[in-house]
């Protein structure tokens, strides 16, 4: 187990290092063009992922922590879930059979009716 976490850890650095640096915009990468900022994430373990996050990226994601960028704050994103600032409610359900009111009448007139439709009274 102890030489399995470092080299999952250095995986899951670089795959993150290699998607952050794919979907940053051009005009947002700093030192390097991106495509060479890709090379570098991949072919230098550790440090290439390490020196991406560092000193990689400039503009106005630049201050913001990876948890900001990946929920899209501070992005100008706006998250599927979240609808000016405040959570949107969760879709209406389909109301149970015995709580629907209108089900409840149809069902109380119907065994008013008696099996042939007819009333029992009558």
């Amino acid at each position: 187990m102890g030489r399995v976490l470092p080299v999952v850890l250095a995986l899951g650095l670089t795959i993150y290092a290699l998607l952050d640096s794919l979907r940053t915009p051009e005009d947002e990468v700093s030192h390097l063009p991106k495509p060479w900022w890709v090379v570098v994430v991949l072919l230098v373990p550790v440090l290439g992922p390490l020196a991406w996050l560092a000193v990689g990226r400039t503009g106005p994601q630049a201050g913001t922590t990876w948890l900001d960028r990946l929920v899209g704050r501070g992005t100008g994103a706006t998250p599927p879930w979240r609808s000016q600032g405040r959570p949107t409610p969760p879709p209406r359900r389909s109301t149970a059979p015995d709580d629907d009111p209108e089900f409840l009448s149809r069902l109380r007139r119907d065994i008013e009716d008696g099996p042939g439709g007819q009333d029992r009274t009558g």
